[in-house]
This record gives structure tokens, C-alpha cells and sequence, in this order.
């Protein structure tokens, strides 16, 4: 009995058998009553000591056994085949014995009495151990391995089942996906239905189930198409959970969920490239802000110069327009790279658009003139407040006015006009400012376009413009919760800017 001790599997093994033969050996003979040397008391010690070795042997051979791995050779056998070979080994010795005492006419009380009987309970007791050792060990190796479902029979009726659930309900057979349940479902309620009243109620069941599982696959229809308007929305971080979703539901959810993490990352990579684009334009600009401030000043001061060379003064004349006008690009692009990157300061106060407006044109007015235009401003109350930064604001206005003083054929009016509206979509009070002008060139440039960077309706690039007023006034009104708007009719040239009244924005 020494030898479970060892390291040896195969004598780990016998020796369980051994302890199992004991442990029955020694209750036989406490069943029998008669002729055993030792006191009941002596028994019950003995099977204790071996039952408790039976286990610490179990244990040990528990701990040897090595998992079933996918990859691994060898006869691998369905997990309902091991139960029913280990179960019909366990049988085997019950079943020899009432074959015995069938055969031989020799009852079973008789033969537990006979003296040789603990013996052959021994023996089949070790025959019993030895396929109940082969269920244990064959389905913990299936077990440590993952493979106790996947080897099974009921796994294979399970799958196929699900497979078949599957090419009736995903999307890739319209046909089958609609008429085989269809069809399904009638026959087994006429099939029902014959069968009388248990037949009809089991109908009714069956009916309710159907329902019930109709109701869910729409429900969770309901959420997909939810999140589908939220990303459409701008919440690209919605998510479908899969949880709880079954049949075609789960592809399209996948789908989604798919569809929002590339708008996401298409967004990422969108702003980091506009933030490098900003950073470049940003540090370009500084770089030549220094150089260009020398040039402007040396300028200057020829300028103050008493020089004689009619042909030496108009070089300095044109020098000094350059500059200029290469300094007002240079801080153009600064601005629309604050802008663009968010890092301008927003206060908003209550603004008197009317007197914005006047002062706006009082300070433009010799430009107006030099350019040959006359601006008609119309305002429905002398009193029309926004709630908006007012730098911002005129800084807005002030590019729509030098625009038009560009762009604006000479001659003709600039109508402006200050109204009252109701958004069509929240409802609320907007106060709407409109310019109108006539384009002194053709306007062969599309109304979305005329608003992007470095875009001019001048597309001969013979006038003075940089291409970005339009582009900083758009993204200043937006940043100060207003909507630009640009309507091209022919040669008029509109824009539109809409906020919400200061009462309206305030209650907001």
C-alpha cells in the first residue's frame, strides 16, 4: 500500500483501486456480521484511514492530468460517449452478479453469505473505481482544455440548430429568411390546432412567444436606428451594446458600431491635421513678422527722405504697399489660425446691432466713397440687442465692408438691413443681419467655397484681398453662437448673419 506514495502515475492509479477494493472489502465484512476478528469500532477506523488515503490518491491523480488541447492527436472521443462507456464498465460487475444468481438459482442472500463474497465485492469494486476513474479523468482533461461543451453531441445539435436558426434570419437569403418561418410557424398552428383544446392552448403559447420575440428584435431595432441619428447627430462615440441582441440584429449592430469608430478616427486625424496646418501658419506667420516689421520701418524712413529720383520714389511707393499689404496677410493668417484652433477669448455682452452698425459705417465711410459706393442701412427698431463679443462682432463687419469696398462694382448701392425672425427649428426671437451688393467681376465661384480659406470671387487674383475675410468673419460668427450664411443671385452678392436675440439667448 506504500506504493500512492510514489511518483509514478500508473501506481497512483492502482493504488486507488486498491483502496477502493479495501474500503468495500471491509464494509462487506462489517455487513456480514460474522466470523471478522476485529471489533466494529476497529472497522470503522480502518475504512476511515483508507478512505481518506482513496482521496489524497484522487487528488494526486487529479493534479497529473494533462489538458486536451485542440491541436492534440489521438482518438478523441464525444463527452457523452465517455460517461456511457465509463457507466456500462461500472455496470459490468452488478450486472455479472444478478447474472450469477439468475443462472445458478443461488439468491443474492445467500451469496453475500458465503465466505468468499467480500472477496468479489473487492473485485468489483476495483471494476466499478476503474470506470468511474475513466469518466473523472477523461472529462477533467476535457475540462482543463475547454473542450467538455465543445466535444459533446449536444454541442453539434446545438450549433447545427443555430445554424439553421441562422440561414433563416440573417440577411444573406431574403427568401428563406422570411418564408421558412413564415411557413414554419402556419403548419405548426394548424398541426396544433387539430390536436383539441391542449393543442390550441400550446398554440396560443407558441403565438405569444413569436410575438413576444418580435417585439424584442424590433425594440432592439429601435436602439440601433437611435444610435444611427445620434452619430448622424455628431455623437460619434455612441455605441450599440450587443448584449441581449440575437439574429440579423447583431451584424447590424457590429456594422454600426464599425461605422462610428471610422467617423471618429477620420474626425482625430481631421483635427490633428488641421491643428499641425494651424501650428505651421501659426509659427510662419511670427517668423516673418519680425523681418517684415525692419522692412515696413527702413521703408518708412526713405519714405521721410528728401530723394531727388522720381523713378527711386516709386519704387519706395511700391515697397511700401507690398509691405503692408503683406502685413495685413501675415496677421490674417495668425487670426484665422487662432480661430481655427480655438484658442480666441469669447465674452459675450448685450450689443446694440443698430449702433454697431452706424458706427461701423461712420468710421468706413470716406472707404464707401473712395469706392464710388453708397450704403443704405434699414432697421426695424432703433433698439435690436444680441448677446455677442463685441471686438468680434466688428471685426466681422468690418471684413464684410472691406469686401464690398473691393469687390463691389463702382457706382451702384450696398443695401443693408437689421430684421426680426423666428428660427424655423427652436422657434426663438433672431435678429438677422443682411448685406447686399453688386459683384463688379463675375461670380463663377460656388456659395460654399466662397467662404473657405484663400477663396476669391476674384478669380483673376488682380485685386488687393488675401481670400480670408470671408473665412474669418464665417468662423467669428460661429464661434459666437451665429450662423453665416452667403446667397449668391447672379452678380448679388448677399450675406446673412442670423443670432438670437439678447432676451431669447438669455433665457437659453
Amino acid at each position: 500500500m506504500i506504493v500512492f506514495w510514489g511518483k509514478n502515475v500508473r501506481a497512483l492509479r492502482v493504488s486507488q483501486h486498491v483502496l477502493a477494493a479495501a474500503i468495500a472489502f471491509l464494509i462487506t465484512l462489517i455487513a456480514a456480521g460474522d466470523g471478522i476478528i476485529l471489533s466494529r469500532r476497529q472497522f470503522f477506523i480502518l475504512i476511515a484511514i483508507a478512505a481518506v488515503l482513496y482521496l489524497f490518491v484522487l487528488y494526486s491523480n487529479l493534479r497529473t492530468i494533462q489538458p486536451e488541447r485542440d491541436g492534440d492527436t489521438g482518438h478523441r472521443m464525444f463527452t457523452e460517449v465517455i460517461v456511457f462507456m465509463g457507466s456500462v464498465v461500472m455496470a459490468v460487475p452488478v450486472i455479472a452478479l444478478f447474472t450469477f444468481s439468475y443462472v445458478s438459482g443461488i439468491g443474492i442472500g445467500r451469496i453475500m453469505q458465503t465466505p468468499l463474497f467480500p472477496f468479489a465485492v473487492a473485485v468489483m469494486s476495483m471494476i466499478m473505481d476503474a470506470g468511474l476513474l475513466f469518466i473523472e479523468f477523461s472529462l477533467i482533461a476535457k475540462l482543463k482544455g475547454g473542450r467538455l461543451w465543445k466535444d459533446s453531441i449536444l454541442s453539434l445539435i446545438g450549433s447545427a440548430a443555430g445554424d439553421i436558426i441562422m440561414r433563416t434570419t440573417d440577411n444573406g437569403n431574403v427568401i428563406a429568411r422570411t418564408w421558412i418561418p413564415y411557413l414554419t410557424f402556419v403548419v405548426l398552428n394548424i398541426l396544433l390546432v387539430n390536436l383539441g383544446i391542449t393543442g390550441i392552448v400550446l398554440a396560443c403559447v407558441m403565438d405569444a412567444l413569436v410575438g413576444i420575440y418580435n417585439y424584442r428584435q424590433n425594440l432592439h431595432r429601435a436602439g440601433i436606428i437611435q444610435v444611427i441619428e445620434n452619430i448622424q447627430n455628431g455623437d460619434i462615440d455612441d455605441k450599440v451594446n450587443l448584449n441581449m441582441l440575437h439574429a440579423d440584429n447583431i451584424p447590424l449592430a457590429i456594422a454600426v458600431n464599425s461605422i462610428g469608430d471610422g467617423i471618429k478616427k477620420a474626425v482625430n486625424t481631421s483635427m490633428k491635421d488641421e491643428k499641425l496646418k494651424a501650428d505651421l501658419i501659426t509659427n510662419v506667420s511670427h517668423d516673418i513678422k519680425t523681418p517684415l516689421t525692419s522692412i515696413i520701418n527702413y521703408v518708412d524712413l526713405m519714405k521721410r527722405e528728401n530723394i531727388d529720383n522720381r523713378r527711386v520714389r516709386e519704387y519706395i511707393e511700391v515697397l511700401d504697399v507690398k509691405s503692408n499689404k503683406l502685413k495685413q496677410l501675415t496677421e490674417d493668417l495668425v487670426e484665422v489660425s487662432k480661430i481655427t484652433s480655438g484658442n480666441i477669448n469669447i465674452s459675450l455682452t448685450r450689443i446694440n446691432f443698430v449702433e454697431l452698425i452706424n458706427q461701423t459705417l461712420g468710421e468706413f465711410h470716406e472707404k464707401l466713397e473712395k469706392s464710388e459706393l453708397h450704403a443704405v442701412f434699414r432697421y426695424q427698431e432703433p433698439n435690436m440687442e444680441v448677446m455677442a463679443d463685441p471686438r468680434h462682432l466688428w471685426r466681422v463687419i468690418e471684413n464684410l465692408i472691406n469686401n464690398i469696398c473691393k469687390y463691389s462694382l463702382a457706382g451702384t448701392r450696398v443695401h443693408m438691413a437689421l430684421t426680426y425672425r423666428n428660427d424655423e427649428n427652436t422657434g426663438k426671437k433672431q435678429v438677422v443681419y443682411s448685406v447686399k451688393n453688386i459683384s463688379a467681376s463675375e461670380l463663377n465661384v460656388d456659395e460654399l467655397e466662397l467662404t473657405e480659406r484663400f477663396i476669391r470671387g476674384d478669380v483673376s487674383r488682380t485685386t488687393e484681398g488675401s481670400g480670408l475675410g470671408l473665412s474669418i468673419a464665417k468662423n467669428l460668427t460661429t464661434a459666437q453662437g451665429g450662423k453665416f450664411e452667403i446667397r449668391l443671385d447672379g452678380d448679388m452678392f448677399t450675406v446673412m448673419l442670423f443670432f438670437d436675440a439678447a432676451e431669447a439667448q438669455e433665457q437659453n
